[in-house]
């Protein structure tokens, strides 16, 4: 399909998003903030009362903080109300428009007062009436005009939460702007997240699409695994209300995407590594849909928060063991990624246990986590994806090679095997005429005829193979450091052969030994070389450490020689015995990386050059060369000697000597 073949780009396109959501995230801001609040002192009281709301009410002996911040951090373990105050001046003359207070998120309940009257709670302003449970949404609160006065006004927020380890104001900024600055922020701020989650909903869709062509389960899994994180990122974007105004619902969506997908990102773990993570799978599963229904069936979002913040815990075990499990497979490069993002995941579920109970002061990496899991799982299976695809096709070209080697191997076993079976079915067609005789008499040397025709074709035939086996090897396996001049006494010692060396004695060669002396064997029993007269070797090497293996022929018929070179010289491309063996020879020599070069000497001596890639060990040495001193006294009475000569006198001499020009 034409939208797969273009999957080299997701990744790229996938961090060009990222990109441009940090920058729009980051570039965002209010366009006319009145007062900006952010990182400001606030008082802040550990109690309950009434006055605490008033406009005048003293709050000078209130410890302080900066918010946004984690309220819980000031007293760990205290589970009570908070009060925060601030005073701000404002000019009313100045102020054009109405005006509003800008909160970001605040966990669990708030109640706000402006100069002491009640201006909204739980994002909802007071006219709007109550509202229902809003934990962790932003708060938006216009401020009536007839409440604001010129000079001092002061802000008072109660909050109050039923969670375990969350009360606070944690996003900001938190700013007092017009009504119309504010949701303009709002929107824009929220904008790039839902661009991220398109990506994530199209990503799982081009997953789902891959799946449908390669049958594969973890696909199926990996996609949706990326759908429920989309849905899960979308339930925490303001803009959903903009679609469908309830909190309740979008936080059960939420929940429950988060207890389901932990399932699914095992099931693809196991089937891409082909492990076992978990072993009752289905239990699981049927546990994390259980776990929903007790969700769906106590209807209070403080509950479900305060379950996930139990559940959860046992995705840190199941992380560990999953990466230990990961751990053992360290030679698979998809394994080490995988136990990198895992070893990430548990980093930041300890990180945020931490930030709950007010141990640990920053900000939560769990929001990057998934995205981050997501994007280096997609790169595994991209890569898995390319090693399997130059997998299949090197095997397409071996199979290939293959095809047309046994397409070649027919007509040279045709054209070697012919004329030994013409000759053996001439030898054989007076016998089957005479086969109705009482007495058939086989002619003299038969016998000696049918042996020599039975060795000529287990020849021919295997050169045939061997040429097809060479032909079938792309690069040597097996390499060895040979100490060669050991190495080749070996093999001429069996042969009738005068040779001479004159190489160092410590040359090496790094190579297959097999195909060394496969080579040096073919050489020197070749059927052409064989019947040379005289066939001297001279073993040497060059200014470049080749070793060359330098053959010299002679025979006594000149014509025989001047017919091999010129056989020899140029392209052999028929398939008769000589040039099958021949490219046995050729074939060596491209494994093993040597050339051949041939050549006439004196028109009567067939010279035959074979060049090997050799080295010399470096010796170590313990000896140092000083330098040699300089004898300044020896430089002193030089320099005095040749000061003294007369320069001039000395040119006039030899040009008097030089011949007169005419």
């Amino acid at each position: 399909m034409n939208i797969l073949k273009n999957k080299n780009n997701i990744a790229l396109i996938f961090i060009l998003v990222l990109v441009f959501c940090k920058n729009c995230s980051d570039s965002t801001a209010f366009k006319d903030p009145i007062i900006d609040l952010t990182n400001n002192e606030w008082a802040i009281q550990m109690d309950d009362k009434p006055e605490y709301s008033t406009k005048n009410y003293n709050d000078s002996k209130w410890k302080t903080i900066e918010i946004p911040n984690k309220l819980r951090s000031i007293i760990k373990g205290y589970r009570g109300v908070f009060w925060l105050r601030k005073t701000v001046d404002l000019d009313i003359y100045s102020i054009q428009t109405n005006i509003a207070l800008y909160l970001g998120k605040v966990y669990e309940k708030d109640e706000v007062f402006f100069n002491g009257v009640l201006i909204g709670s739980n994002g909802k302003n007071t006219e709007a009436g109550q509202s229902e449970s809003a934990i962790g949404i932003e708060r938006i609160y216009n401020i009536p005009p007839d409440l604001i006065r010129n000079g001092e006004n002061s802000i008072a927020i109660k909050i109050t939460s039923s969670l375990f380890h969350k009360s606070e104001i944690i996003t900001g900024p938190i700013v007092i702007s017009s009504p119309k600055s504010v949701v303009d922020y709002s929107i824009q701020k929220y904008y790039p997240q839902l661009i991220l989650t398109s990506l994530f909903l199209a990503l799982s869709i081009l997953f789902f699409i891959y799946y449908t062509v390669s049958n594969k389960q973890e696909i199926l899994f990996f996609a949706g695994f990326i759908l429920l994180y989309s849905i899960y990122h979308f339930t925490d974007n303001e803009i959903r209300f903009r679609i469908y105004d309830s909190f309740l619902v979008f936080s059960y969506l939420g929940f429950f995407v988060l207890f389901i997908m932990p399932w699914f990102y095992i099931n693809f773990v196991e089937k891409f590594l082909k492990i076992t993570i978990l072993k009752f799978k289905l239990a699981y599963l049927i546990l994390c849909v259980l776990a929903c229904a007790v969700l769906l069936f106590f209807r209070n979002p403080v509950f479900w928060d305060n379950f996930w913040s139990i559940w959860a815990l046992h995705l840190i075990p199941l992380a560990i063991y999953s990466s230990l499990l990961l751990k053992n497979d360290y030679t698979k490069l998809n394994s080490v990624l995988l136990l990198g993002t895992n070893v990430y995941f548990v980093y930041t579920i300890f990180k945020e246990i931490l930030l709950q109970y007010g141990i640990l002061s920053g900000t939560s990496s769990l929001p990057y986590a998934v995205p981050v899991i997501i994007f280096a799982t997609t790169f595994v299976i991209r890569g898995k994806n390319l090693i399997e695809l130059i997998l299949i096709r090197n095997k397409f070209k071996a199979i290939n090679k293959k095809s047309q080697l046994k397409e070649n191997i027919y007509p040279l076993l045709d054209s070697l095997l012919s004329p030994n079976l013409q000759e053996f079915r001439n030898l054989i067609e007076p016998l089957i005429q005479k086969e109705n005789q009482a007495k058939v008499e086989l002619e003299p040397g038969f016998v000696e005829s049918m042996y020599f025709i039975q060795t000529e074709i287990k020849s021919d035939a295997e050169d045939t193979i061997r040429l097809t086996q060479l032909k079938l090897i792309e690069d040597l396996t097996d390499k060895q450091d040979i100490l060669f001049i050991e190495f080749v006494k070996q093999i001429l010692i069996s042969f009738k052969i005068t040779y001479t060396i004159k190489i160092d004695d410590k040359f090496r060669i790094y190579s297959n030994p097999e195909y060394i002396k496969m080579l040096i064997v073919n050489l020197l029993e070749y059927p052409a070389f064989v019947n040379f007269e005289t066939n001297d070797l001279m073993i040497t090497s060059d200014l470049k450490n080749k070793i060359h293996l330098r053959f010299m022929m002679f025979h006594r018929n000149i014509q025989i020689t001047h017919n091999i070179y010129k056989e020899f010289s140029t392209n052999i491309n028929d398939s008769s015995a000589s040039s099958i063996k021949w490219q046995i020879v050729q074939e060596l020599l491209r494994l093993i990386g040597g050339k051949i070069t041939m050549n006439l000497i004196r028109k009567k001596y067939l010279w035959l050059d074979i060049q090997i890639d050799a080295f010399l060990p470096v010796e170590k040495t313990d000896k140092v060369v000083k330098p040699q001193q300089i004898n300044l006294e020896k430089i002193k009475e030089l320099t005095s000697k040749y000061s003294k000569i007369d320069i001039k006198a000395v040119f006039s001499k030899v040009k008097s000597k030089l011949p007169l020009k005419k």
